[in-house]
């Protein structure tokens, strides 16, 4: 007999394997979570493309998770243009019957508010019947702390404007942090919608415009899009070329 505390257990030659496997991930685990705090103190996680209404950790940047494949995320500046560029979603990226319609532009010749800025990038999208466009725009910082200065200052500028009421959404959060509103404006007959998100993920500070036209807002394709901006500004933070693609 084996005994584990007030356990006592049959020696079996299959009890010694079940117990030997049990502690050896007793110990993995053990290990794994030292090695995952270390890294969190050394270098901070962010922006890791969550599911709807899933719970984001670390919402000021400083969480870690372990993504696909176990990989880990990071808050890292884009100085690479080449990167900073394909943060903005392409045709590849966008469900069929999309094309372009204006843009995409790259720039590092910032003019006010640039503290930290180190480029300032976006593209704008129409679908095919021409009512319906997406404008993502985005900031890259050479560090979370002015990302998040510059997340605030927008967040806090997005009042309404004449013949505009605009109201903050419950949308699902998308990286970092994210604030969501929708607008309508008055023409003399009918209104046209809008829907706003403004997020950060990581050092890179981002803003996503879906207009509708005549049309009532699809809360599910304005968050769709949001996190297409959040995925692809994550993976060029961990140093990859944007890929990631819109999933309707």
């Amino acid at each position: 007999m084996i005994a584990i505390g007030p356990v006592r257990i049959r020696k079996t030659p299959g009890t010694i394997t079940a117990l030997v496997i049990a502690a050896v991930l007793v110990l993995g685990f053990a290990v794994k979570g030292v090695v995952s705090l270390a890294d969190s103190e050394n270098s901070p996680a962010s922006g890791v493309p969550w599911g709807v209404g899933a719970a984001a950790p670390g919402s000021d940047g400083d969480g870690v998770d372990p993504g696909a494949g176990g990989s880990r995320n990071k808050a890292a500046a884009v100085r690479d243009v080449a990167l900073a560029k394909a943060i903005a979603p392409d045709l590849q990226s966008m469900p069929s019957g999309w094309g372009l319609k204006a843009g995409p532009v790259i720039s590092d010749a910032c003019t006010s508010d640039c503290q930290g800025e180190l480029y300032t990038g976006g593209v704008g999208l129409v679908d095919s019947s021409g009512d319906t466009q997406v404008t993502f725009n985005y900031r890259t910082f050479d560090t979370v702390e002015n990302a998040k200065a510059a997340y605030q200052r927008y967040v806090d500028n997005a009042g309404g404007t004449v013949n505009e009421s605009r109201a903050t959404m419950s949308l699902a959060q998308v990286g970092d942090s994210s604030m969501a509103y929708s607008s309508r404006q008055y023409t003399g007959s009918e209104y046209l919608y809008k829907g706003f998100v403004y997020l950060r993920v990581g050092t890179v500070y981002g803003q996503v415009v879906y207009n509708t036209g005549y049309k009532d807002l699809d809360t599910k394709k304005l968050t769709t899009f949001a996190r297409l901006l959040v995925d692809r500004a994550q993976q060029a933070q961990n140093g990859q070329m944007p890929s990631a693609q819109a999933t309707l």
